[in-house]
């Protein structure tokens, strides 16, 4: 495989999750220590990369297409989180397409791979994975949203086992043959939202906004993607099935300002709206439900939903500056250059990296993070940057070389 990029430093992925029971023949997992993530529950905390793993970006061949993968650690990436079969990544699109001959897959919507049969899912669970109640969660989610059932493994072949990853959140799509992993790493906070929408790589589901339709429902900005990463974007070019409309609300849905290098939108929709929506991604939409009752067929009735138009492209809307005082609730506003929402009478901030509502306060026409909710005397992930309160103040590094900081406008500034 080419190599086109330099080594980075990956945004994150993820991980706080689930666990109990182990398996012994799952070998080198070593202990980590659980992190303090503020229990957020409508948070989704995915910025998908491996955080603090060296990475390099190549090109190569899958599936007969030319791609664009990283190379984390011993996994091949593709997309931000989707782990790849070494086997069927090739230098060449004839070796590539030598694989397909010898091999046929069945196709279904979104997804290259077998499904997983009888609608059963067997698993195991790392006893080094933190949060358990996560996975489980996320497990009981889709069981009562779909056909399937999750079963802990005994002596069956394939299965998925839940585990520590080298850090982040990771997947393949569809059943591989054999163990295939889920890794969810311990050192960025991984929500039940995260967890349903890495299982639902592992049943299948590809993310929303690499389907083949989608430029008729969505706009790239790739002035606005780190370069590093607009692979991540590319459409995919082989031919799949999908049986549902494009759906904005979907759990495989990229946020917005995912990987945004200048806190602009990546995504939009055609008409230049945005489509953020502080409850994406925390469960299986009502498309994703419809879908998925089509690849695993059952006894649940899924009630049609009406698909989207497409909408033609016309001049975005600027973002409102109100700033009179008169604020409705539920209502996103921009003041003093920042979007913030208004909820409860209270202001909150987006953090697209962390896909986390925080509450900030207005001091000086500046906003400042609120810091009254996080504990003292613990380290908390904030926007990527490992951070430890303490005395009611922010201080970042260690504990012989620290400063203090605070969350000022979107971003960790020297105090």
């Amino acid at each position: 495989m080419k190599k086109i990029g330099s080594t980075l430093m990956a945004l994150g992925v993820i991980g706080l999750l689930f666990v109990s029971c182990t398996n012994e023949e799952h070998k080198g997992e070593g202990f980590m220590d659980e992190v303090v993530i503020e229990n957020v529950e409508d948070s989704m905390q995915l910025s998908h990369g491996y955080p603090e793993v060296t990475t390099d970006i190549r090109e190569g061949y899958y599936l007969g297409e030319k791609i664009n993968y990283e190379v984390k650690g011993d996994d091949f990436v593709f997309s931000g989180d989707i782990l790849l079969n070494k086997k069927e990544v090739f230098d060449t699109k004839e070796e590539s397409l030598a694989s397909l001959n010898t091999k046929r897959r069945k196709r279904t919507g979104g997804v290259h791979r077998n499904l997983w049969p009888n609608n059963t899912v067997y698993y195991t669970v790392s006893r080094y994975l933190p949060a358990q109640y996560r996975v489980t969660k996320a497990i009981k989610h889709i069981e009562s949203k779909t056909n399937l059932k999750f079963v802990r493994r005994t002596n069956q072949r394939n299965y998925i086992h839940f585990r520590v990853g080298p850090g982040g959140c990771s997947s393949h799509v569809g059943m591989q043959g054999g163990v295939q992993y889920i890794n969810l790493g311990s050192e960025y906070g991984c929500s039940t939202g995260v967890t349903v929408h890495e299982i639902g790589h592992a049943i299948g589901l590809y993310h929303e906004q690499n389907r083949s339709d989608r430029d008729k429902y969505v706009t790239i900005h790739w002035n606005n993607i780190q370069q590093d990463y607009k692979f991540a974007f590319y459409m995919k070019k082989w031919n799949m099935k999908e049986y549902t409309p494009f759906d904005f609300n979907s759990v495989m849905m990229y946020h917005p300002y995912l990987w945004s290098r200048n806190r602009r939108p990546c995504i939009t929709r055609r008409n230049g709206s945005s489509y953020i929506n502080e409850h994406q991604q925390q469960h299986l939409s009502k498309l994703d439900i419809v879908g998925l009752s089509k690849m695993y067929p059952g006894n649940k009735v899924v009630t049609p939903v009406h698909p989207v138009t497409p909408v033609t492209p016309v001049n975005p809307v600027p973002p409102v500056d109100d700033n009179n005082g008169n604020y409705k609730d539920n209502t996103w506003y921009t003041i003093h250059g920042i979007r913030v929402k208004r909820r409860w009478n209270q202001w909150w901030y987006y953090i697209a990296r962390d896909r986390t509502f925080r509450k900030v306060l207005n001091v000086n026409n500046s906003w400042v993070l609120d810091g009254s909710k996080f504990s003292n005397n613990q380290h908390h992930y904030i926007d990527g940057v490992r951070v430890r309160r303490q005395n009611n103040k922010w201080y970042r590094g260690t504990w012989y070389n620290n400063r203090e900081v605070n969350y000022v406008n979107g971003k960790w500034v020297n105090v």
